[in-house]
């Protein structure tokens, strides 16, 4: 055997008998060192690579234990028989295929590649908070005090999550959101998406329907899609999900998903008559309804707009609320609003699937809720995007003047603008890349984008005024040569 097949590392944190060992499997599972071959004495392998004989001896005893190496009495050490090489001894890596998906993974896989995290993305990208307001220390400090409370207390693994964290959710969205509820009603998830996968596992089979808003809300249609659910896109008017649309195309739905508060991306606040057409259809038909309050917290004027749930009499509605715009997005905490009667069932899928969500950052959230932080932070973040949304208008208003048409700008973290002149998706698009901003075009949230508005929808919350000026005008530039 070659000696120099083994090359150690004294800079490294792993051990030399560990580098020896794991360098003599990797010659051996590739073929480089053949089934029988002796290896050297440790006394030879000890003085060519300048180590002890122990390091050597304890390199070989782990081959030897791994089923790998054998040793015989009086004779040495030598590569079991029976060991099947990966590759050719001296051949080349075999071409790289893709590998053989599921029928399913493939599915999923075709809808696109992640894409980067949101705290990453370009100016005027929609769906990102204000990350550089974030009261750090305060939230160091929540998280610090959380583990203290917590502290030679028995660890809960309840998979509707940490019972402190349920209680001061309860305790917030009664008065702030008018969602009304016991905290056992209360299930703590990781994100929004895991809310929206666990709701579809647990009442929809693949071949059912769905309605989503058309335009809507990209990854829900991801969602509903990956788990065998067709989509049955419904278009929303100036009062929000049509819902006598949604009867005549699907009718027997067995669930829709819907942003009643704040349609996205549109803006447009489901009217009164629409909300309660929406719950007597699935009073009717034993559908279930996911409402996404994903930013219903902040409006800039006027008072918050009530919730599908705080009116729901049937107990259809299932209430999906999340932190990621609220606090960070890389907090991945979301809660979901059970219905009575699906609370058990919700619980033993969440148990089968995942167990729980981990308890450290619902201590942290529980903390910062309890202590008043969270409210106090809320407030601030209103006035602050609603400072910061005024100043993304009146760069609209310099760059495009009556080019654009904004749509309802009362709540949120973004607003949606349509061309008024005539414009080419493919101009767009073209516009967005040479610009480098990171607004998205309209069509892009439409089932079939070739039926989409030509527009825009624009993020404004994680920017300063500064920058959002700076943004509109290279994207008026590029959308002007």
């Amino acid at each position: 055997m070659n000696i120099d097949i083994v090359s150690l590392d004294r800079n490294s944190r792993e051990s030399l008998s560990s580098q020896f060992a794991r360098q003599l499997r990797s010659a051996i599972t590739s073929g480089s060192i053949k089934a029988g071959q002796r290896l050297p004495s440790s006394r030879t392998s000890a003085a060519a690579h300048d180590v002890s004989r122990n390091t050597v001896s304890e390199a070989y005893t782990q081959l030897i234990s791994e089923g790998f190496a054998v040793s015989r009495p009086g004779s040495g050490t030598y590569v079991a028989h029976g060991l099947v090489a990966t590759t050719a001894m001296g051949g080349a890596t075999p071409a790289k295929s893709p590998p053989q998906l599921s029928r399913r993974g493939e599915a999923m896989v075709s809808m696109g590649r992640p894409i980067e995290p949101l705290t990453q993305r370009p100016v005027l990208a929609p769906g990102v908070p204000a990350t550089d307001l974030f009261p750090r220390e305060s939230w160091a400090r929540a998280i610090a005090r959380g583990g203290r409370l917590a502290s030679g207390r028995k660890v809960e693994d309840d998979p509707l999550g940490w019972k402190p964290l349920r209680l001061a959710i309860a305790d917030h969205i009664g008065p702030s959101r008018g969602v009304v509820c016991d905290p056992d009603q209360i299930m703590i998830v990781d994100g929004a998406r895991c809310a929206i996968e666990l709701i579809l596992k647990l009442l929809t089979d693949p071949g059912d329907r769905a309605w989503l808003e058309d335009p809507g809300y990209t990854e829900a249609r991801q969602a509903i899609l990956h788990n065998g659910v067709k989509v049955v896109p419904v278009p929303c008017d100036r009062e929000g999900l049509m819902v006598a649309q949604g009867e005549r195309m699907a009718p027997s739905a067995r669930l829709a998903y819907v942003t009643p508060a704040h349609q996205y991306p549109s803006g447009i606040v489901m009217s009164a008559k629409r909300r309660l057409d929406l719950l007597a259809w699935a009073d009717r038909n034993a559908a279930w309804i996911i409402e996404d309050d994903y930013d219903g917290e902040f409006r800039h004027r006027g008072t918050l707009t009530a919730t599908l749930a705080s009116i729901d009499r049937s107990h259809r509605v299932i209430h999906l609320g999340t932190f990621s715009k609220s606090m960070f997005p890389a907090l991945r905490l979301a809660y979901l609003v059970l219905p009575p009667k699906l609370v058990d069932p919700a619980a033993a899928l969440r148990f089968a699937l995942s167990g729980h969500t981990g308890v450290t950052a619902q201590r942290g959230l529980a903390e910062f809720i309890i202590s008043g932080q969270f409210a106090a932070h809320v407030r601030a973040m209103r006035q602050a995007y609603g400072q910061r949304q005024q100043a993304l208008l009146t760069a609209l208003d310099l760059h495009f003047s009556d080019t654009i048409l904004i749509g309802p700008d009362d709540t949120g973290l973004h607003m949606t603008g349509k061309f008024a002149a005539h414009i080419t998706e493919a101009k767009i698009a073209d516009a967005l890349k040479r610009s480098g901003v990171g607004a998205k075009p309209l069509s892009a949230y439409f089932a079939d984008p070739n039926y989409g508005v030509p527009g825009l929808v624009l993020g404004y919350a994680g920017w300063s005024e500064k920058a959002l000026s700076e943004g509109v005008r290279k994207l008026a530039s590029a959308l002007a040569n």
